[in-house]
């Protein structure tokens, strides 16, 4: 991702479940908060092995919470390893 994303991107995920997928223009991704820098720079699990880090501007999200973060298209880049 090549984009500092806006809190209102982010809502709580009453689920509680990990995944991504693709919904029309955004990639929704379900997360856990592990931690949280004071700068807005958040590390999410992704999966049981994979954490992300991204950074949210405007909101700062809580430790322990599993949120859906919906992320437009165009400001996504996804490789293969």
């Amino acid at each position: 991702m090549d984009a500092v994303l806006p809190g209102w991107l982010c809502e709580e995920n009453a689920d509680i479940s990990l995944g991504a997928k693709v919904a029309a223009d955004y990639n929704e991704i379900k997360v856990l908060v592990e931690s949280v820098e004071e700068d807005g720079v958040h590390f999410m699990r992704l999966s049981p092995d994979l954490i992300i880090m991204i950074e949210i501007q405007g909101r700062l999200l809580e430790v322990g919470n599993f949120y859906k973060i919906s992320i437009p298209c165009t400001q996504t880049l996804i490789y293969a390893c």
